[in-house]
């Protein structure tokens, strides 16, 4: 493992012999392990002072082969984004290329942000990890198996909350649609509480076992939203995306032709792009669940702030609360914590990896946290490809995970 960390490098470091080594299984008993020499090259751009490697030949590789309209991606150690690149086009055959300040949709990674948010709250004496949702909705007529349902149960998903229904979605899409031609504001707050209370507890929770819903999330939210008396989209901004200096995340498809599009799948041509608005997107309804976009700087400073959590160091976050989002029950069928996958080793790295992907059907992101080695994956697309896209990025990580130093990072 990393036996050192580089958690506070600065500028001037670029070109010094770092304190970071590695003793993976393979070299454990090698006395004098290499250190290591970060280069001298530029790379595509300064982030938060550092100029990281630039990777983005090595992503075209996996983008070229697989068919994919834009990848991007990148390696966080410590504090410092040390590799980062992105190639391809915002649409497919369009010519128009991806930059590194796109933003990219992360769909079901949204659920650790709100899983965060979350923690965030408890910290600020909003509720608890085993605030139910029966205290919640006092004031409404619910089965009373829902007052043994607690929040911690939602992260987890083992609140027994089913799949929202097709109709519910169509009907939200068509909503936001409406909003979003007639230039009124959306109000997603309303239709989840709504949703909450007519559909999603109107029965008892079917189980307490692990299921993977969106549904969960959404009464997560809609709870959130009920103690705060603000939109949830409101609370990541003030309490996640603002403290964190994420100025490109937002909510949606990502809008513009200056920006990639998702895309669809098409049988024996180039997949489909997208145009951005409420239908290039799931509904608004499930936010919580999987909504939020962001450039590939600012995911990379979020997994930054996910690694410095991990490892009980953050700058900005404190307290018991914090620890909890990344344990699970004593599953080892379904190591699922508040948003992450926990592998004690990874397909991929063949190390542990705390980890999730994200997907609306038209994109694909992914995350990874080495807590051992204080590292962090990132990798997105602009198309699913039905599971390939995941496999890739999985393919990138195991590539940087694995790199014997930093100066032999892929960048081919």
């Amino acid at each position: 493992m990393w036996n050192a960390s580089i958690r506070r490098w600065t500028p001037q470091l670029t070109a010094t012999v770092g304190l970071l080594f590695l003793a993976s299984c393979k070299h454990a008993a090698d006395p004098s392990p290499p250190a290591i020499v970060l280069p001298t090259e530029q790379g595509p751009l300064e982030i938060d002072g550092h100029q990281p490697i630039d990777i983005s030949k090595l992503l075209e590789r996996h983008r070229s082969e697989n068919g994919l309209p834009a990848l991007a991606g990148g390696l966080v150690i410590g504090d410092t984004v040390v590799a980062i690149g992105a190639t391809g086009e915002r649409q497919a055959a369009s010519e128009n290329l991806v930059e590194l300040g796109d933003k990219w949709h992360l769909g079901s990674v949204t659920k650790q942000m709100t899983s965060t948010l979350t923690a965030i709250l408890i910290e600020q004496g909003v509720l608890t990890w085993e605030t139910t949702v029966g205290d919640v909705f006092a004031d409404v007529e619910l089965a009373e198996e829902w007052s043994t349902v607690t929040v911690l149960d939602l992260t987890r998903q083992r609140g027994g909350v089913l799949e929202i229904d097709i109709a519910s979605v169509l009907r939200s899409r068509a909503k936001a649609q409406k909003e979003f031609e007639e230039s009124l504001p959306p109000k997603p707050s309303e239709e989840r509480l709504q949703w909450v209370l007519d559909i999603g507890l109107k029965a008892p929770p079917d189980t307490r076992k692990f299921r993977y819903t969106n549904g969960n999330y959404i009464v997560l939210g809609a709870m959130l939203e009920k103690l705060t008396g603000e939109s949830w989209e409101t609370l990541m901004q003030t309490h996640l995306f603002q403290p964190l200096g994420l100025s490109s995340a937002g909510f949606g498809a990502p809008m513009g032709s200056d920006q990639p599009w998702g895309h669809l799948h098409a049988v024996s041509r180039e997949p489909i792009g997208l145009v951005p608005g409420p239908f290039a997107d799931n509904t608004p309804l499930i936010g919580p669940a999987g909504t939020v976009h962001m450039s590939l700087p600012d995911f990379a400073r979020y997994a930054r702030a996910q690694l410095d959590l991990a490892r009980g160091e953050s700058p900005l976050w404190s307290g018991e609360s914090f620890p909890i989002l990344f344990q699970h029950p004593n599953d080892r069928d379904n190591p699922y914590a508040s948003g992450w996958v926990i592998e004690e080793k990874s397909t991929f790295t063949g190390k542990p990896l705390v980890h999730h992907n994200g997907s609306n059907g038209f994109w694909l992101a992914k995350i990874g946290l080495e807590t051992e080695r204080d590292m962090a994956f990132i990798c997105a697309t602009n198309y699913f490809a039905r599971g390939q896209a995941d496999r890739v990025c999985g393919t990138i990580f195991g590539e940087l995970s694995n790199a014997s130093n930093i100066e032999q990072l892929p960048t081919q």
